[in-house]
């Protein structure tokens, strides 16, 4: 098993697996694909906004995750963003996914970890529980333009 920095090969199955995720746990609005094209081009142009990483299990890309940055004064360094970690729905269960979290929290190369967990996600709220996230005091709040 190896979670890698994904390269411009994987870009059309990490596209077809983000359309998994949002199929299986959609949103508040519906993601097009030329979203993730333009997440993927962006990553790879500007490295200091995040990462992009693969999956791969037998030569294919089974799972991916966007790992985006930012600084926070109020923690004093940078916090890395789980913004999406998918793992294709039959390689779940042997531990792919806590393999990503173990290199992330293991490496201490950031303040802290954040994601968000959709509230009819119990299964996965219950596995980030158990890796050592829990609720933040301040509710995130949210604009969009």
């Amino acid at each position: 098993m190896t979670w890698r920095l994904a390269v411009l090969e994987d870009d059309k199955a990490i596209v077809e697996m983000c359309t998994e995720l949002y199929r299986e746990d959609p949103g508040i609005r519906p993601v097009p694909e030329e979203q993730s094209w333009s997440t993927l081009i962006e990553l790879r142009l500007n490295p200091v906004r995040g990462s992009a990483w693969v999956l791969e299990l037998d030569g294919k890309a089974q799972g991916y995750c966007f790992l985006i940055l930012f600084w926070s004064n109020e923690l004093g360094g940078e916090i890395a963003v789980v913004d999406e970690i998918f793992v294709r729905k039959e390689k779940r269960g042997a531990g792919h996914g806590r393999a990503f979290f173990e290199k992330l929290l293991t490496e201490k190369k950031y303040r802290a970890a954040d994601l968000e967990v959709t509230p009819a996600n119990a299964r996965a709220r219950r596995f980030y529980e158990g890796l050592g996230f829990s609720p933040l005091k301040n509710a995130h709040l949210r604009v969009r333009f």
